[in-house]
């Protein structure tokens, strides 16, 4: 039996979910939801131990725009350490602090990667916590690497896109049969073309078509999730778009395997992506 937990920090929210695996089921132990007044960083580490029933396992956290860079790029070079210095020397290109500020990581897809950057002080605030606590090891992935690890588990078509969307930050990600193709991560409280909440940015994730260049293909369908006030949003802003086939996150239509062992999830579709980051923990 394998125990992971699995955090998603973004916004103002801070989302808790335990799951528990065995070579024949998946069963989700704890479910919390701790709203954050004011700064999210740090939170109150106090009543995030409250939250974790017999600390032990593995760790995943989750990070939310804020805390991250993410960018695409081709890959040069076949062998690893190649690779990895080759991510390096093109993140000392974007990033505005030194390089050995941050955490760099990548996901290869094919003949591109997406590379990510987290700050530090940042990881080290949270290992140092969590290892204190009693947990065995922690994993940092950022919200776009998430939703990837949800979507691979709940859609079977070619071509599939997924959006997230917080309070503040939006993340979209596409793959196909090779692997991921787009990931991207919007700050959603900056407006473009006087539309609220970069309205404008999202219907392009969903339409798949940047005015005269097409970016990416159009997708089979898309999955949506997020925090609730920020789904209602959309939806009301949408009604005049052309879109395809947008299919909201829903527990028991897209995990009935994973069989919840608390009480009801109130809003499911906010534990998306720490259930997402779980699963790819779990792999």
């Amino acid at each position: 039996m394998k125990k992971i937990t699995s955090l998603h920090l973004s916004d103002n929210h801070l989302r808790i979910l335990g799951l528990v695996t065995s070579s024949t089921e998946q069963s989700v132990e704890c479910c919390h939801a701790i709203d954050l007044p004011g700064e999210i960083f740090p939170p109150n580490l106090a009543e995030v131990e409250n939250c974790i029933p017999a600390p032990s396992g593995h760790v995943i956290m989750t990070l939310g725009g804020e805390f991250f860079h993410i960018q695409r790029v081709p890959l040069e070079v076949a062998s690893e350490s190649d690779r990895k210095s080759q991510i390096n020397w093109e993140a000392s290109q974007v990033l505005i602090d030194p390089v050995e500020d941050y955490s760099i990581d990548f996901t290869p897809a094919g003949r591109v990667a997406f590379w990510t950057a987290i700050r530090k002080d940042v990881t080290h605030m949270y290992t140092e916590f969590f290892l204190d606590l009693g947990f065995d090891a922690i994993t940092f992935v950022v919200e776009p690497i998430a939703l990837y690890g949800l979507n691979k588990h709940v859609q079977t078509l070619k071509r599939q896109g997924a959006i997230w969307l917080g309070d503040k930050w939006g993340s979209f990600i596409g793959h196909s049969h090779n692997g991921l193709t787009t990931a991207e991560t919007i700050d959603l409280s900056n407006p473009s073309h006087n539309e609220p909440k970069n309205l404008a940015q999202i219907r392009q994730w969903i339409q798949g078509d940047l005015g005269t260049e097409r970016r990416r293909p159009a997708f089979d369908d898309i999955l949506l999730c997020g925090e609730p006030s920020a789904l209602v949003d959309l939806s009301a802003n949408l009604t005049d778009s052309k879109v395809p086939h947008i299919i909201p996150f829903d527990w028991e239509t897209h995990v009935p395997n994973i069989k919840p062992t608390t009480d009801d999830i109130v809003n499911p579709n906010s534990f998306a992506l720490a259930l997402g980051a779980a699963m790819i923990q779990a792999q």
